[in-house]
């Protein structure tokens, strides 16, 4: 194989050979813009950080990290005495579980796959309960300790 070619919707990403003329490629479509990997030397795509690099056996590997998304996400917390009342959520908490739930599931499918059984068996809609937030809130903060995890 001389190179591969990752399209998502108008985004493209690639790999090729060091042998093989990419000029060919870059000729078959207008770019908005174009940048190439270099190692050590993280890029962002589609809200991920891409980083190239090497592994102890000297392959390259292709960290994927979402770094910036989890240290911008808002750490939040259930106020004092909270778990003590009516276990049912208020509409805003109702609105801020869904919010929450929503950042964490786009970091579960993009490349922490580790936090998806607290994404997805957090009950939703009417179910949902105080405690369930505050399980999406503790999700956050594991998060904000381990930015740098990801994929390989």
């Amino acid at each position: 194989m001389v190179s591969v070619l990752l399209v998502y919707v108008d985004d493209f990403i690639g790999i090729a050979r060091s042998d093989y003329r990419i000029a060919e490629v870059h000729d078959l479509f207008k770019w908005g813009s174009l940048s190439f990997f270099e190692v050590d030397k993280p890029t962002v795509f589609k809200g991920k950080e891409l980083t190239l690099t090497f592994n102890e056996k000297k392959r390259y590997i292709l960290k994927i990290t979402m770094s910036k998304f989890i240290n911008g996400l808002d750490l939040g917390r259930v106020e004092k005495g909270r778990l003590q009342r009516d276990p049912q959520l208020s509409d805003a908490e109702q609105q801020e579980l869904r919010s929450v739930s929503g950042c964490l599931q786009w970091a579960a499918t993009q490349c922490r796959p580790e936090i998806s059984p607290t994404v997805s068996l957090t009950a939703h809609g009417s179910q949902a309960t105080i405690t369930d937030l505050k399980t999406l809130y503790s999700t956050i903060e594991f998060l904000k300790k381990t930015p740098d995890y990801g994929l390989v």
